[in-house]
Protein backbone atom coordinates (compact mmCIF):
# COMPACT_ATOMS: atom_id res chain seq x y z
CA UNK A 1 0.00 0.00 0.00
CA UNK A 2 0.98 3.37 -0.86
CA UNK A 3 1.90 6.27 1.06
CA UNK A 4 -1.33 7.74 -0.72
CA UNK A 5 -3.49 5.12 -0.61
CA UNK A 6 -2.57 5.08 3.19
CA UNK A 7 -3.58 8.96 3.45
CA UNK A 8 -7.00 8.26 1.64
CA UNK A 9 -8.46 5.88 4.12
CA UNK A 10 -7.60 7.98 6.81
CA UNK A 11 -10.58 10.69 7.89
CA UNK A 12 -10.49 14.69 7.27
CA UNK A 13 -10.12 15.00 11.19
CA UNK A 14 -6.88 12.60 11.38
CA UNK A 15 -5.39 14.35 8.79
CA UNK A 16 -5.60 17.71 10.08
CA UNK A 17 -4.25 16.52 13.48
CA UNK A 18 -1.25 15.10 11.40
CA UNK A 19 -0.83 19.18 10.21
CA UNK A 20 -1.05 19.88 13.51
CA UNK A 21 1.51 17.52 14.92
CA UNK A 22 3.66 18.77 12.31
CA UNK A 23 3.23 22.64 12.76
CA UNK A 24 2.13 23.10 8.98
CA UNK A 25 -0.62 25.69 8.15
CA UNK A 26 -4.15 24.55 7.55
CA UNK A 27 -6.06 27.00 5.50
CA UNK A 28 -10.11 27.72 6.61
CA UNK A 29 -11.31 26.10 3.66
CA UNK A 30 -10.01 23.17 3.03
CA UNK A 31 -10.65 19.86 0.84
CA UNK A 32 -9.48 16.10 1.55
CA UNK A 33 -6.98 15.98 -1.28
CA UNK A 34 -5.62 19.43 -0.51
CA UNK A 35 -4.67 18.01 3.09
CA UNK A 36 -3.18 14.64 1.56
CA UNK A 37 -1.25 16.52 -0.97
CA UNK A 38 0.14 18.88 1.85
CA UNK A 39 0.90 15.90 4.11
CA UNK A 40 3.32 14.27 1.24
CA UNK A 41 4.52 17.82 0.53
CA UNK A 42 5.70 18.01 4.41
CA UNK A 43 8.78 15.88 5.59
CA UNK A 44 7.82 16.85 9.24
CA UNK A 45 4.13 15.65 8.31
CA UNK A 46 4.83 12.29 7.26
CA UNK A 47 7.26 12.20 10.23
CA UNK A 48 4.26 12.72 12.16
CA UNK A 49 2.06 10.05 10.22
CA UNK A 50 4.56 7.97 10.54
CA UNK A 51 4.83 8.48 14.97
CA UNK A 52 0.72 7.83 15.09
CA UNK A 53 -0.10 5.24 12.64
CA UNK A 54 3.07 3.22 11.98
CA UNK A 55 4.78 2.33 15.31
CA UNK A 56 8.55 1.38 15.62
CA UNK A 57 8.96 -1.74 14.33
CA UNK A 58 11.42 -2.81 17.30
CA UNK A 59 8.00 -2.44 19.67
CA UNK A 60 6.10 -5.06 17.32
CA UNK A 61 8.90 -7.50 17.07
CA UNK A 62 8.65 -10.46 19.07
CA UNK A 63 10.96 -10.32 22.16
CA UNK A 64 14.42 -12.52 22.01
CA UNK A 65 14.88 -15.60 23.50
CA UNK A 66 16.18 -15.48 27.38
CA UNK A 67 18.08 -17.99 28.85
CA UNK A 68 16.94 -17.27 32.55
CA UNK A 69 19.20 -20.07 34.01
CA UNK A 70 21.86 -17.94 33.15
CA UNK A 71 22.51 -16.48 36.73
CA UNK A 72 20.83 -18.96 38.71
CA UNK A 73 23.35 -21.80 40.34
CA UNK A 74 23.20 -24.95 39.56
CA UNK A 75 21.15 -26.70 42.34
CA UNK A 76 22.04 -30.23 41.67
CA UNK A 77 26.02 -29.53 41.79
CA UNK A 78 25.87 -28.65 45.14
CA UNK A 79 25.91 -31.14 47.86
CA UNK A 80 22.92 -31.43 50.40
CA UNK A 81 23.59 -30.93 53.45
CA UNK A 82 22.02 -33.46 56.19
CA UNK A 83 19.25 -32.33 57.57
CA UNK A 84 20.19 -31.96 61.69
CA UNK A 85 16.94 -32.76 63.96
CA UNK A 86 16.53 -30.52 66.57
CA UNK A 87 16.40 -31.82 70.14
CA UNK A 88 12.62 -31.53 71.51
CA UNK A 89 12.29 -29.42 74.49
CA UNK A 90 12.80 -30.66 77.74
CA UNK A 91 9.81 -30.61 80.22
CA UNK A 92 10.34 -28.42 82.97
CA UNK A 93 11.60 -29.75 86.55
CA UNK A 94 8.30 -30.33 88.83
CA UNK A 95 8.18 -27.86 91.22
CA UNK A 96 8.62 -28.99 94.99
CA UNK A 97 5.59 -29.03 96.76
CA UNK A 98 5.21 -26.58 99.12
CA UNK A 99 4.95 -27.18 102.74
CA UNK A 100 2.96 -25.58 105.40
CA UNK A 101 4.03 -25.37 108.85
CA UNK A 102 1.42 -26.04 111.11
CA UNK A 103 1.61 -24.77 114.42
CA UNK A 104 1.35 -26.42 117.34
CA UNK A 105 -1.33 -26.64 119.67
CA UNK A 106 -1.37 -24.36 122.66
CA UNK A 107 -0.64 -25.84 125.81
CA UNK A 108 -3.47 -25.06 128.08
CA UNK A 109 -2.12 -24.35 131.54
CA UNK A 110 -4.17 -25.46 134.36
CA UNK A 111 -3.68 -22.33 137.16
CA UNK A 112 -5.20 -24.66 139.60
CA UNK A 113 -3.15 -27.61 139.67
CA UNK A 114 0.20 -25.48 139.41
CA UNK A 115 -0.76 -23.66 142.03
CA UNK A 116 -1.25 -27.15 143.94
CA UNK A 117 2.21 -27.99 142.76
CA UNK A 118 3.99 -25.49 143.87
CA UNK A 119 2.21 -25.48 147.54
CA UNK A 120 2.92 -29.26 147.76
CA UNK A 121 6.29 -28.45 147.13
CA UNK A 122 6.46 -25.79 149.71
CA UNK A 123 4.97 -28.09 152.32
CA UNK A 124 6.96 -31.48 151.34
CA UNK A 125 3.74 -33.16 150.96
CA UNK A 126 2.22 -35.38 148.02
CA UNK A 127 0.56 -34.00 145.53
CA UNK A 128 -3.16 -35.48 144.92
CA UNK A 129 -5.51 -35.56 142.14
CA UNK A 130 -9.02 -34.96 142.57
CA UNK A 131 -11.02 -37.93 141.16
CA UNK A 132 -14.06 -35.32 140.48
CA UNK A 133 -11.75 -32.65 138.47
CA UNK A 134 -11.24 -35.36 136.04
CA UNK A 135 -14.66 -35.26 135.06
CA UNK A 136 -15.37 -31.58 135.47
CA UNK A 137 -18.05 -32.09 137.78
CA UNK A 138 -18.21 -31.80 141.62
CA UNK A 139 -20.47 -33.71 143.32
CA UNK A 140 -21.57 -33.30 146.49
CA UNK A 141 -20.66 -36.14 149.14
CA UNK A 142 -23.98 -37.55 150.81
CA UNK A 143 -25.31 -36.41 154.50
CA UNK A 144 -25.36 -38.59 156.79
CA UNK A 145 -29.04 -39.38 158.18
CA UNK A 146 -29.97 -40.08 161.45
CA UNK A 147 -30.65 -43.13 162.98
CA UNK A 148 -34.41 -43.77 163.29
CA UNK A 149 -35.30 -45.51 166.62
CA UNK A 150 -36.14 -49.25 166.09
CA UNK A 151 -39.94 -50.45 167.04
CA UNK A 152 -40.78 -51.14 170.53
CA UNK A 153 -42.33 -54.57 169.75
CA UNK A 154 -39.27 -55.58 167.33
CA UNK A 155 -37.11 -54.59 170.61
CA UNK A 156 -39.26 -57.10 172.40
CA UNK A 157 -38.88 -59.84 170.21
CA UNK A 158 -35.40 -59.27 169.69
CA UNK A 159 -34.76 -59.22 173.71
CA UNK A 160 -36.68 -62.85 174.40
CA UNK A 161 -34.83 -64.22 171.34
CA UNK A 162 -31.90 -63.98 172.83
CA UNK A 163 -32.69 -64.18 176.32
CA UNK A 164 -31.90 -60.24 177.49
CA UNK A 165 -33.66 -57.88 179.31
CA UNK A 166 -36.02 -55.47 177.63
CA UNK A 167 -33.96 -52.62 176.95
CA UNK A 168 -35.49 -48.79 177.16
CA UNK A 169 -36.61 -47.40 174.07
CA UNK A 170 -34.68 -44.56 173.48
CA UNK A 171 -35.92 -40.90 173.59
CA UNK A 172 -36.20 -39.39 170.68
CA UNK A 173 -33.54 -36.51 170.05
CA UNK A 174 -34.73 -32.94 170.15
CA UNK A 175 -32.91 -31.16 167.03
CA UNK A 176 -30.74 -28.37 168.54
CA UNK A 177 -32.36 -25.62 166.52
CA UNK A 178 -35.73 -26.05 168.22
CA UNK A 179 -33.83 -26.52 171.77
CA UNK A 180 -32.52 -23.19 171.17
CA UNK A 181 -35.56 -21.71 169.88
CA UNK A 182 -37.35 -22.90 172.77
CA UNK A 183 -35.10 -21.36 174.95
CA UNK A 184 -34.85 -18.03 173.48
CA UNK A 185 -38.62 -18.45 173.59
CA UNK A 186 -38.41 -18.79 177.23
CA UNK A 187 -36.06 -16.15 178.05
CA UNK A 188 -37.29 -13.13 176.99
CA UNK A 189 -37.55 -10.38 179.15
CA UNK A 190 -40.58 -8.66 180.53
CA UNK A 191 -40.32 -5.27 179.38
CA UNK A 192 -39.39 -6.93 175.97
CA UNK A 193 -42.17 -8.60 175.46
CA UNK A 194 -44.28 -5.61 176.96
CA UNK A 195 -42.54 -3.61 173.79
CA UNK A 196 -43.71 -6.40 171.58
CA UNK A 197 -47.43 -6.35 172.25
CA UNK A 198 -47.20 -2.62 171.76
CA UNK A 199 -45.71 -2.17 168.73
CA UNK A 200 -48.40 -5.12 167.73
CA UNK A 201 -51.04 -2.88 168.93
CA UNK A 202 -49.73 -0.35 167.16
CA UNK A 203 -49.97 -2.05 163.43
CA UNK A 204 -52.96 -3.72 164.44
CA UNK A 205 -51.46 -6.95 164.86
CA UNK A 206 -53.42 -9.70 167.08
CA UNK A 207 -51.23 -11.27 169.65
CA UNK A 208 -50.93 -14.43 171.73
CA UNK A 209 -49.78 -14.97 175.41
Amino acid sequence: MTMDQKLKALKVVDLKSILVAASVAIPTKVTKPELIARILASQPALDAYHRQYEPSDDLLAPPEDVDWNVDQPDLLAVDPQPVIPADPPKPPPPAPPSTIPVPSPPKVVDSELEKRKQRAARFGIPLVENAAKSTGKLTAAPLPQAALPDDPAKLSTRAARFGVANPVAPTPTVPYKTQKRAAATELIDPEELERRKRRAERFAVSTTD
